[in-house]
């Protein structure tokens, strides 16, 4: 899956968040890649009908409080990262890792493609090049 690093633009930064696509991951399946990382406990998915409609899951990382925020709700990305601020938080680089690595299945990945249109993303990209 691609992410898309917040922070660590430059040597010497580090990554404190990063973006991924909704289209082609659910909430239910981010709450059980978190789960699955080593330094995050205390994994709490959003419950149906909570107040939070923005925040669809709550994690402790490195003894931080970290959430994954889908901006405004409709949002074409999650937010995954510090809940409070970038000053305190630690690198995520390690649970980026997991979601780079993360496959999501075959129907997943073709409604993502629809939803998000790869393609004419790459064509569009590469005439703006030549």
């Amino acid at each position: 899956m691609e992410t898309h690093p917040v922070g660590g633009k430059t040597p010497g930064q580090r990554t404190y968040a990063f973006e991924i696509e909704s289209a082609y991951v659910e909430p239910g399946t981010i709450a059980g890649l978190l789960e699955g990382v080593v330094g995050i406990t205390h994994v709490r998915e959003r419950r149906l009908f909570s107040g939070q409609r923005e925040i669809h899951a709550k994690f402790r990382y490195m003894n931080r409080d970290y959430v994954v925020w889908e901006p405004f709700g409709d949002n074409t990305r999650y937010w995954i990262g510090p809940k409070d601020s970038s000053a305190n938080a630690v690198s995520i680089g390690l649970i980026e890792e997991v979601f780079k690595r993360y496959r999501p299945p075959f129907r997943r990945r073709v409604i993502g493609d629809l939803m998000s249109l790869p393609l004419v993303k790459h064509l569009v990209g590469r005439n703006t090049t030549s």
